[in-house]
């Protein structure tokens, strides 16, 4: 075979692979773009009960007196006489790493919460807020990404929202999904998916899966913690040294293994959707809007400027990526701070006792259930701030308050929670200056209070550019305690342990 009949069979192999490689990575047939995919979007029919035909309603409160469902004349209506959540939905078939945009028009004449919007199940994505139009109505537009095995994603028309229960009227009509190229300028693309998300309809009233998980990490623990209590209380026949094992090199490993474990049950158990949605919906919000504007976009967010800083990063970094917000980056810095949390112990106990005392204290928080099940599990943000108070006592019981107190701002600006630690931090400063009155302890907590100051006003003056209101910042810390003023809230205890068809203990007409 000559060389011309070699090069041409190359090139046509090579084509040929390429057209299979088209056909395999296309997954069959596509609808192209434009194409209209809601069923019934203009409620032009009516079903028996005069609702639109392949439309469902939902809400957070089905009991009678709280919600009225209309339509007529192609425009559909939703009225909250009380505080609710409510929406027309319908399930579509979509697919996999695509962009769509759900579009329509509304009028509105409501008030608190989220308003009238158009928004996604599952995930908390939202479309503008509308709350008083008059008579006119406007287009709204909520562009998005489908997952990677993305098939379907049900579609809500919605006065209210997740925490942003509305009342009054709200009214859609012509709504529409397409899929579509690019998204212009002014839009952003927002993810119509959760990083665990199961796309098929699996609710058969069982509780979680990832129960058995968990509950074989607690054994584990509670096993760990025998065998290093008795290691603890034992004389060593070698030291660490003398064995050839330098002390850091065994933390060094253990923190590695705590680190392991945590992402494998981070990429294993689905994290909590409300807030995971949450906390990817804000980070990608951080990084398409940044700071200025984030506060002002009628969404609803009840974390302080210092953790929005953090998620914004993951924004920013998942958008460099092209996939946005991910479950994984979410969980990453509670992660993190878990195992930067062991260390830190491990540092600060054997400058006080021995290295044994020390590695056995770092081991027991590092594989502590509770930790996997907060951060790497259901992706919590409580590791960061609990980072924060640990730095803070270890500095307080050394008498660095001019360090303490700026890193207690810090904690309070990650979660409003660290509040709660605040009298007692307050107390431990007051007795230290009673007992010892020395004026270098005056000195540093003075420095102290100064850089704290300092350090609030770095942190929130990137959110604060563009507010009208210079109390903004004590009216959202405000709203936030009010709103967690429960000892449970929402019965996620009791929702995790006995599935989705336990009584929600906030709905007393559901009983």
């Amino acid at each position: 075979m000559n060389k011309k009949r070699k090069l041409l069979l190359a090139g046509v192999a090579c084509i040929v692979l390429v057209l299979i490689a088209a056909l395999f990575f296309s997954g069959g047939s596509s609808a192209p773009a434009g194409v209209e995919l809601l069923e019934n979007g203009d409620f032009s029919r009516l079903n028996a009960n005069n609702l639109p035909e392949g439309w469902y309603t939902d809400a957070y409160v089905f009991a009678p007196g709280y919600t009225n469902y209309s339509a007529e004349n192609g425009v559909i209506t939703i009225e909250n006489i009380e505080l609710n959540d409510a929406r027309f939905a319908q399930r579509v078939d979509v697919e996999p790493d695509s962009l769509y945009c759900f579009s329509g028009y509304v009028r509105a004449d409501a008030t608190d919460g989220l308003g009238a919007n158009l928004s996604v199940e599952g995930v908390y994505v939202f479309s503008e807020s509308y709350y008083d139009t008059g008579d006119e109505w406007k287009e709204v537009r909520l562009y998005g990404r489908t997952d990677k095995k993305q098939t379907s994603v049900t579609l809500y028309a919605r006065l209210g929202g997740y925490s942003g229960e509305a009342l009054g009227k709200a009214s859609f009509r012509d709504l529409s999904l397409v899929k579509v190229d690019s998204v212009p300028i002014g839009y952003n693309a927002q993810n119509w998916f959760q990083a665990a998300a199961v796309y098929e309809d699996t609710d058969d009233g069982s509780g979680s899966s990832s129960w058995p998980v968990l509950l074989l990490i607690a054994a584990a623990y509670v096993a760990v913690c025998v065998l290093m209590a008795r290691h603890a209380m034992t004389d060593e026949a070698k030291s660490l040294k003398e064995a050839g094992i330098h002390p850091t090199l065994k933390v060094v490993f253990m923190l590695l293994i705590a680190f392991a474990l945590r992402m494998i049950i981070a990429m294993t158990v689905p994290g909590y959707g409300v807030d995971v949605g949450c906390f990817t919906a804000w980070a990608d919000m951080m990084a398409y809007s940044g700071p200025a504007d984030f506060y002002l976009m009628n969404v609803f967010c009840d974390y302080p400027p210092g953790y929005l800083l953090v998620l914004g990063l993951i924004g920013w970094i998942g958008d460099l990526l092209g996939t946005g917000a991910t479950e994984i980056m979410i969980k990453l810095p509670s992660i993190l701070c878990d195992v930067a949390a062991a260390a830190l112990l491990y540092a600060f106990a054997r400058k006080r006792v021995s290295e044994k005392s020390a590695f056995t204290m770092a081991a027991l928080y590092a594989f502590n259930p509770l930790t996997f099940i907060a951060g790497a599990a259901w992706g919590q943000a409580d590791s960061v701030m609990a980072l924060g108070i640990l730095l803070v006592v270890m500095l307080a019981v050394e008498g660095r308050w001019a360090a303490a107190l700026p890193v207690y701002m810090l904690s309070v600006l990650l979660k409003p929670q660290a509040l709660m630690f605040g009298p007692l931090g307050l107390m431990a400063l007051a007795m230290q200056l009673i007992q010892k009155r020395d004026k270098k302890l005056i000195r540093e907590t003075l420095i102290g209070i100064g850089l704290a100051l300092l350090t609030a006003v770095v942190i929130v003056l990137p959110f604060s550019v563009k507010q009208e209101n210079p109390f903004w910042i004590f009216e959202l810390y405000a709203n936030t305690m009010g709103y967690y003023d429960s000892a449970t809230v929402n019965a996620c205890n009791l929702y995790f342990l006995f599935g989705k068809n336990w009584v929600n203990v906030d709905n007393p007409a559901a009983w």
